[in-house]
This record gives structure tokens, sequence and C-alpha cells, in this order.
């Protein structure tokens, strides 16, 4: 199958073709790239395919996913949809185009895509058939699409867009429409490097499969409040009733300095009958998104933080049964964080994924709390798209390779895309080991050596320590196109990189350490790792550096 992409590529009978005034020279495909040195160098790390997404039809079970590629001469990426059977089979590009299709999903029982795709600078919603053919662009906001989300029924659309938020100059003085001064009395007014001069806010209109019309927003009424939050907030911060008549979002109903230092945020639940509007986690303190509803409509699961301020904490998986109100914490007695959660198609449990011991594994739980393992291995899983009962397809990287989709079954797990394989078979990769390295508080932590390729134990190596920022974030088999491991060690160098104390996988008590500690406990297991390290004959103590950002 490794020569498929190719074919995809550079076929001339493409069902998809370039869009309207869109330029040959401005698509983005895979680059002919051949390694000169046989050696992992930024050249190879630019020529990787990027997979970032993958959706399954519930009815025709095709696998959609996506395939970026990046041009330094451009200096952006381009990102094109490419569909297979759930075995890998029958795989066909459906979109060759200058801009990148984003926000990918099936509607139409399999019948048709929606995405979004920039038009004149301006993101859009689009629906193509399924082989790519017969583009229709659905919206025409002036502002944009950022996220959407059909109805069950699919006679109905939320839509994200944003609103005005923060007062501009030019809007004070309209003589002077190019001023870029902003007016700033209170927060927040950026997040990160996002100027707040506007927030999202959910929109709902009605859908005939030609056009989107008498969107409203269904917050018009309420202060300025954000749904979905910024900076990271998008699709995931909703779930429509399985009748249709009701959607649930997330936001954190505050403003200025309480906005700011807070992370409570609920889910509320909006009518579409009565325009009413009611709080379902009132009282629950920490942060509560990724709300889901079950298959069968008996139970809404969503991640839930305990506390209000600690943006870090602990996210369990809630539980509420619609019929009673009832709710649940189904990780009460399970003591990871969950990053993502899927229901199983029968209702019964839900996937999900979680750090632990260094990687990140698929997970399943019960609803009555107990959770028993998919899949796992020495990399990371990153999506969840069930396909039926059975069958789950998700995407899989490491440190030494980016994601694939994988189909996974029965406890068996089978990569059923190659889009770097040939790439990554040409070069001579680093290698990475798992250390267990004393603390100087009694315990033990878990630290990753990469070394070079074609390492030799005979000779020294300079080293570099991996700091983590977040600074609770995972050092799992995690692969970056910023913070490469394995680019480094293939620069020469032997990369140590300790999951010291603060971060999650290893129990909660382990990553809240950090809190009141900081720097503390962490930085003396950073020594520690590197002296562990030392000790060994192939490390130059004198030339060890460190890294890392936002620690």
């Amino acid at each position: 199958m490794k020569n498929i992409l190719v074919m995809a590529a550079t076929a001339l009978t493409l069902t998809a073709c370039a869009g309207a005034g869109e330029k040959e020279a401005d698509i983005i495909d895979k680059p002919d790239y051949k390694s000169e040195t046989g050696v992992f160098d930024i050249e190879a790390l630019e020529a990787l395919g990027r997979v970032s997404a993958v959706q399954v039809s519930p009815a025709t079970k095709k696998v959609l996913f996506n395939i970026s590629y990046e041009s330094v001469e451009q200096n952006r990426s381009n990102a094109d949809l490419y569909v297979m059977n759930p075995d890998g089979s029958d795989l066909q590009r459906i979109t060759r185009t200058a801009g990148s299709e984003s926000n990918f999903v099936w509607i139409n029982e399999g019948r048709q895509i929606a995405f979004t795709y920039a038009v004149e600078g301006v993101p859009q919603l689009f629906v193509m058939n399924a082989d790519g053919s017969t583009r229709k662009q659905v919206t025409k906001l002036e502002k944009g699409v950022e996220g959407f989300l059909f109805s069950p029924d699919e006679k109905k659309v939320m839509i994200i867009s944003p609103i005005k938020f923060m007062r501009e100059a030019k809007d004070l003085y309209e003589d002077l429409p190019d001023a870029t001064g902003r007016v700033i009395d209170d927060l927040m007014y950026k997040h990160w490097d996002q100027w707040m001069t506007e927030i999202p806010h959910p929109f709902i209109g009605d859908f005939d499969g030609n056009e989107v019309s008498n969107l409203a927003d269904i917050m018009s009424d309420e202060p300025m409040y954000e749904a979905p939050m910024r900076p990271f907030g998008g699709s995931e911060s909703f779930a429509w009733a399985p009748d249709s008549k009701s959607i649930i979002y997330v936001s954190r109903k505050k403003t200025g300095v309480d906005y700011a230092v807070s992370t409570n945020s609920d889910l509320y639940l909006y009518s579409l009958e009565d325009k009413t509007t009611r709080n379902l986690t009132e009282g629950m303190m920490g942060y509560d998104t990724a709300p889901a509803y079950s298959p069968d409509g008996k139970y809404v699961a969503w991640l839930s933080m305990e506390h209000d301020g600690y943006e870090s904490d602990k996210n369990r998986i809630f539980l509420l049964d619609t019929a009673t109100g009832e709710k649940r914490d189904l990780t009460a007695n399970w003591d990871y964080t969950a990053d993502a959660i899927a229901w199983n198609p029968d209702s019964r449990s839900l996937y999900f994924l979680a750090a632990r011991d260094g990687v990140c594994p698929i997970f399943n739980m019960a609803l009555d709390g107990t959770v028993s393992v998919v899949a796992q291995g020495e990399c990371d899983y990153a999506a969840l798209a069930p396909v039926d009962e059975e069958t789950l397809i998700t995407l899989r990287h490491s440190m030494l390779a980016p994601n694939e989709v994988c189909a996974v079954k029965g406890g068996e797990v089978k990569q059923i895309s190659n889009v770097n394989t040939e790439l990554l078979a040409s070069l001579k990769m680093p290698r990475v080991e798992r250390n267990m390295v004393p603390t100087t508080d009694g315990k033990e932590m878990l630290v990753w050596a990469v070394y070079p390729q074609d390492f030799d134990s005979t000779k020294t190596y300079p080293a570099l320590l991996y700091c983590q920022g977040g600074p609770q974030q995972a050092v799992s088999q995690f692969w970056s196109y910023r913070w490469n491991l394995a680019l480094m060690a293939a620069n020469g160098y032997i990369v140590i990189a300790p999951n010291r104390h603060g971060l999650p996988g290893f129990g909660t008590e382990w990553n809240a350490q950090i809190s009141g500690d900081y720097p503390g406990q962490n930085m003396r297991d950073y020594l520690a790792a590197v002296d562990f390290m030392k000790k060994r004959p192939y490390v130059d103590e004198s030339h060890i550096g460190c890294t890392g950002a936002s620690y």
C-alpha cells in the first residue's frame, strides 16, 4: 500500500480539482523528496505528511481523514481529504485545492461531506458529495464559520461565528479607518497571541441541503460570554440531543477579572422550542467540557475538573442520567486524567484517551466505572472514531513517527494508512529507551532517553535535557513538529526527557505536586535525571544543554 498515496497525489483522474480562481502553482502536494544523507533531518521533517483528524461514516463505514503537506517557499501548509475502507483498502484522494478543507464531517447517511473552506480569506461552510464532486458553498457569513455541528436530523446546524467584543480606535473615529489602536478597560483583552477584538458565539439556523438560513445567536440576550471558550474550544464544546430539539454548549459565564482567574465553565442546555437555557452543572466548580450524548439519548457524558482556578486538575468522566438528572463520577476510583471521550455505539460504555505510565493508550469504561485497556503500546493514540460495537478507528504516533490511521478490533491494532511509511523506511532513525530513575523524595520517575542513529556506546555524545512546558503536560510518546526529540537526537545528541513531578500520567498526587512547589521537587527531578545519565560513559558530562518551552 505504500505507493498508493503517491499514485493518488499524481493521478490525473482525480474527482477533485483546483477551485475557481486557484492556481495550480498554489496547490501544495506531496513533495518529491529523497534523502541525500539517509539521516532524519529538517528537510525530512518538512516532507512528512501530517494526518490530524479522522471521521467514520456510521452509515457507509467509510473512513475520512486529512493529509497536509508543507511548503517552505509559500510559508504555509495545505490539507486535503482522503477516504478509504476501515481495512485500509480503496484509498481515494477526494480534494486537491490550494486551501485546506477543515472541520470535515459525514452527513446525509455518508453520501455527503460537510467542511469549512476559506473564501477570500474567510472560512465558510461547504457541502460536497462523498467522492469530492459537486462542492457547494452553503454559508456567506461576513465573519465566517469557525466550526459547526449538524443536528441529528440534519435540518438544523449550529455554527460558531465571532461577534464584536472589544472597541477599537477606528470604531470611535470614523475618519481613521486604518487606525490599529484598541480600547482596553478590563480583562480579558488577550488570549496568548490572540487579541480579543471578537469572541465566538453559537448561531443556530435551518439547513435544506443547499443553504443555511435563519441563523440566530442563541446567546444574544446575555452578556458578552464566550461559547466555545477561547483559545482552544471548538465544535467539541457542543452536543445535540438525539431528538434535535435542544443543544448543550460549554461556556464560562463570567466577565472581567472573574473570567481571567476562573476555570469554572458549565454545560448549558438550550431548548430550540421555548428558547430557554438551563445550567446542567450548577455547583460544579472546575472546567466542564466535551459533552457527548449516548446514542440512545439516555445519558450525557462529559469531562469535568473539580476545582476552580486549577487548569491542570484531574479530568474526570462524569455521567448525567437525562431522565433523573443524577450525576455520577465514573472515574472516582481511577487515578488518571482523561483527555477525550467517545461513546461506544451500543451506549453501554465509553472509549477514552488518557496518559498513563508515559504513553497514551485507549481505554474503555463501562457505566459502572470498570476500566479496561483497548489498545496500548510504546506509542500514543490520538483520536476516537467508532465504526461499530467492535471496531474503532484511531490515530497513532510515537517519538519516532507521526500520526497514521489505525483500526482497533478485538484487542488487535492494524495500521491502515501509510502516509509516511516509505519515507521513514528510507532513513536511519534514532532509538528510544525507557529508564526508571530514583528521585530525591524516594520515588521513581520514567525518563525517556533518545539516542542518535548509529549510536556507538564506545563513543561520547553531548546531551540535551528536555524540559516539558505547561508545566503540567505529559511527556508521553508524543510527536511534535516544534519540539521533535528524534530530530534533536539525529543531530548527534542524547536527549534526556524526564517525566518529573508535576506531569499527568502517574496519578493525581504526582501531577498536583508541582502546585506550590515550583520550582522545587520538579527541578530536583531534572537534576536527578541528568545525574543518572551522566554515569553512563557515552554521555559527555561537560557538554549538557537544556531545551523546552514555557518551563
